[in-house]
């Protein structure tokens, strides 16, 4: 059985191996979609704030809880987690990539890309939303401790939410930027 170290070591020996063979349509699939699950999650991320959360702010907060536990309930579910958890697997995968080819043109835009999604929409994600969803699932929705978070949790959430939105859409612009600055499949290294 492999130890943590030596999967790691061999993780990364087949990883250097794919890096140095992949062509530009491969890197050009792999950006591409990691651009469409990009998309896809900040789609998600702008109907929050621009609809849902307008919406449960004109309900109660009992009710607003109540819906929000089983929006966060019925979001974890496999078609869902394939694109919030693949899209920055692809991401890292485009940025290893790059940054082994950094003189390469388009690489430092797809570096940038992935960086403000993985730390724009991933991490902001990981430490800011998850945890307050983690706080209401705790919450009796009809209880004056849910009533009193909140509008802590809405307030705090949406703007957290509105980071997520804006970094997936400028993620998508480098990315783009990057891809078309890649280039010609004969001048390919």
């Amino acid at each position: 059985m492999l130890g943590h170290a030596s999967f790691a070591v061999t993780l990364e020996r087949l990883a250097a191996k794919l890096i140095q063979t992949m062509r530009k349509d491969i890197v050009v699939a792999i950006a591409t979609l990691a651009m469409l699950g990009c998309a896809i999650m900040g789609g998600i991320f702008f109907a929050f704030s621009n609809f849902v959360m307008q919406a449960l702010a004109m309900q109660s907060p009992a009710n607003a809880t109540s819906t929000m536990q089983a929006i966060n309930i019925r979001i974890v579910n496999p078609l869902f987690l394939s694109v919030f958890l693949g899209t920055p697997l692809l991401y890292a995968i485009m940025a290893v990539t790059s940054a082994r080819h950094l003189s390469r043109p388009g690489s430092k835009l797809m570096i940038a890309a992935a960086a403000t999604y993985l730390v724009g929409a991933l991490a902001v994600t990981a430490v800011f939303n998850i945890p307050l969803n983690d706080h209401l699932a705790g919450l009796e929705p009809t209880s004056d401790e849910a009533t009193r978070f909140w509008s802590e949790y809405l307030s705090s959430w949406i703007v957290w939410n509105h980071v997520r939105t804006v970094s997936a859409l400028a993620s998508i612009v480098l990315l783009s930027m990057g891809i078309a600055r890649l280039p010609p499949s004969g001048q390919f290294r």
